[in-house]
């Protein structure tokens, strides 16, 4: 099982997009700054719904914005597909 889709919406420094990783593998490359940990936080939130960096869900959202949401779709087996979401909006999380 794994997910297959990540959409980003206001999530620290990543685009406002819809990225596939229904792929073997993924590698992440970039210069410092650039999102790889931000991807990686988005991916561990949407599977434990809290970040592992920081313990203030307001610093998730990116800055001058007021809410962010993470959207996954996953797979198991390849057959069954699923879907999780988190969304902040101020300090209110919804899982």
């Amino acid at each position: 099982m794994g997910f297959t889709s990540l959409k980003t919406f206001d999530f620290r420094n990543l685009k406002n997009q819809k990225i596939e990783v229904d792929h073997k593998e993924i590698f992440l490359t970039g210069e410092n700054g650039q999102g790889k940990s931000n991807f990686l936080e988005a991916v561990y939130i949407l599977s434990y719904g809290s970040s592992f960096r920081t313990h203030q869900d307001n610093l998730l959202i990116k800055h001058n914005c007021k809410e962010m949401t993470l959207y996954g779709e996953y797979s198991s087996n390849n057959e069954i597909s699923n879907s999780v979401s988190v969304n902040l909006t101020g300090k209110v999380k919804k899982d």
